[in-house]
């Protein structure tokens, strides 16, 4: 929708027309399931076994549909039961200890 009286418009006049988002620029559980809240046009589902977010009406519905994200059951949204799966933390990798292997320890290897 351009919000815009005729007047505004003229020769040389620049418009910059802004996309809204989609259901498929939209990569977690978490931003798929929210949106539905925010925007009211939107119908959002995840569906975890793919790992994307789409209304079910994109350029990957035959995946959509073959992985079953199209029934109820098998798809995450704003009026589902299910909720987003929780996302594991990752430790830090242990500190890296000094090695024990012979030799290795300031030695230069050269004899005196």
């Amino acid at each position: 929708m351009i919000n815009s009286t005729a007047g505004m418009i003229t020769n040389q006049t620049a418009i910059v027309l802004t996309a809204l988002p989609t259901c498929v620029t939209l990569s977690s559980c978490e931003a798929c399931v929210a949106v539905n809240s925010t925007a009211s046009a939107f119908n959002c589902t995840w569906c975890p076994a793919i790992s994307r977010c789409s209304d079910g009406f994109d350029r990957s519905r035959q995946e959509w549909i073959s992985k079953g994200c199209d029934h109820e059951d098998n798809f995450i949204s704003a009026h589902s039961s299910a909720r987003c799966p929780a996302v594991p933390l990752t430790t830090p990798p242990s500190a890296a200890t000094p090695s024990s292997a012979p030799g290795l320890h300031g030695s230069t290897g050269e004899s005196s």
